[in-house]
């Protein structure tokens, strides 16, 4: 058998021993064909690099070449979301994958398990990354509707360490969550680096449960002070809120980022409180589904990303190979002339 099958198989067996059934629990029955599960998470995992990898890097690149677009700051923690997603696509699904395929026909051992518990790791990195991200996405567009507009307060210095602190927050935090969550535990035959159950438990709600939540409660009261405004406005205000409503964005591109995070998360972050399922082989199928929606969110973003019409515009127009033509130099240079 496999011996990433294997280890999964005794992680499920450890759970029903450590759980308050009968004896009887330790026997996993199972009908599922295992082999061909982990086959089609290997190919979709496949599917997912050839895609997320050159997308994600496409957006990333022709957003970070625009200065103009990385002087807003939603803009630098979209590229920082970008960044999150090709950690996701081009390093923990080709770590896990060619550990797999190097290891297939080998004893586990504890250099394949601190591997193996490395990409898991930076796979919890990477989500609390992309869910924080949102949130601060969120927050920055009720700000926008609310004209709170930090070049007009904040020193040239103080907009550029904002603009860079504000990004490499999540990623700050995350590092820091961790080591408190982890832990060496025993399993039947292996020893690895696993999160603690308890831990995992409260992790999951500041990664999953807090921010979507913050997310929801951020873009229902932007989009209802939105409204509010737009609908009060009467005479020159209405006309000048009108004029300038070019510059706010819609409501339609976060709703459709929240929600894409909600139902990508969900299943996932629902294992950690506990299973649907009382059969053993739909838990199996469960997890494997909840880990492709996880993973394929990485790769659907960049197209809800578009939404954003300066995204939108930008990656429509950035061409790196076009270079315009060099023109007749046009400059008149003026003199001042002493008397």
């Amino acid at each position: 058998m496999n011996i990433f099958i294997s280890f999964f198989i005794d992680q499920l067996r450890g759970a029903a021993v450590m759980s308050n059934s009968t004896n009887s629990s330790n026997i996993i029955k199972l009908t599922i064909d295992l082999k061909a599960l982990d086959t089609a998470q290997n190919s979709f995992y496949g599917i997912f690099i050839v895609l997320g990898v050159p997308i994600n890097l496409w957006f990333l690149v022709a957003l970070l070449r625009s200065p103009e677009f990385q002087a807003r700051l939603r803009n630098k923690l979209v590229s920082s979301l970008l960044v999150a997603q090709l950690l996701e696509t081009g390093v923990i699904m080709s770590v896990y994958l060619i550990v797999k395929f190097v290891f297939r026909s080998r004893s586990f051992t504890p250099e394949m398990c601190s591997v193996m518990s490395l990409s898991r790791n930076l796979t919890i990195i990477q989500d609390f990354i992309a869910n924080w991200t949102v949130v601060l996405i969120v927050a920055v567009f009720l700000a926008q509707v609310n004209d709170f507009d930090l070049s007009h307060r904040l020193t040239p210095l103080a907009l550029r360490i904002v603009g860079i602190g504000l990004p490499a927050i999540p990623w700050f935090v995350s590092l820091l969550l961790i080591p408190i969550i982890t832990k060496v535990e025993a399993i039947p035959k292996f020893f690895c680096v696993l999160a603690k159950k308890q831990s995992m438990v409260i992790f999951k709600s500041l990664d999953c449960i807090v921010p979507i939540l913050a997310a929801t409660v951020l873009l229902a009261v932007a989009a209802f002070q939105k409204r509010r405004r737009y609908a009060a406005g009467s005479g020159v205000m209405k006309s000048e809120l009108i004029g300038r409503g070019p510059q706010i964005d819609s409501v339609i591109p976060y709703v459709v980022i929240v929600s894409t995070a909600i139902v990508f998360d969900s299943p996932n972050m629902t294992r950690f409180f506990g299973y649907p399922f009382e059969n053993w082989n739909s838990r199996i199928i469960f997890v494997y589904v909840s880990h492709l929606l996880v993973n394929a969110r990485s790769v659907v973003m960049p197209a809800i990303l578009l939404l954003l019409p300066d995204v939108r515009e930008r990656i429509k127009t950035w061409r790196p190979w076009y270079r315009p033509a060099q023109g007749i130099d046009l400059t008149v240079g003026y003199t001042t002339e002493q008397a």
